[in-house]
């Protein structure tokens, strides 16, 4: 999919000026009987266990590219690998500047894997 920032989109979700969109990523996801799903508790489980179950689904859309929740899951745990090399740990707060782009999510999930806060 490629829409510019400038233009509207047929893309439901992705209006003037948005450049992302993410698909489904909830905590407590929904199980079949519409209970939640008690393996995601924490911002850190979330794209473990949406890899596992869904990992070839879209998890965000932006102009540039797809990222399916195998890939996001796989980006935050590289960049959670990056920040603890960096000396990042638990309750070490990580800062983010900038506007709807996908490495907004894999920094937060990244983070997330190590406790850390963004």
């Amino acid at each position: 999919m490629t829409t510019r920032a400038d233009e509207p989109s047929s893309e439901p979700g992705l209006d003037r000026g948005h450049r992302c969109v993410v698909t489904s990523l909830v905590m407590g996801n929904q199980t079949s009987d519409n209970q939640p799903d008690s393996k995601i508790t924490t911002m850190a489980k979330l794209t473990r266990v949406h890899a596992r179950g869904r990992g070839d689904k879209i998890a965000i859309i932006s102009n540039e590219r797809t990222v399916t929740y195998a890939e996001l899951d796989a980006e935050a745990c590289r960049v959670a690998n990056a920040l603890a090399a960096s000396g990042v740990g638990s309750g070490d707060r990580v800062g983010f500047v900038a506007k709807n782009v996908i490495e907004y999510f894999t920094l937060t999930f990244g983070a997330a894997k190590l406790n850390a806060v963004t």
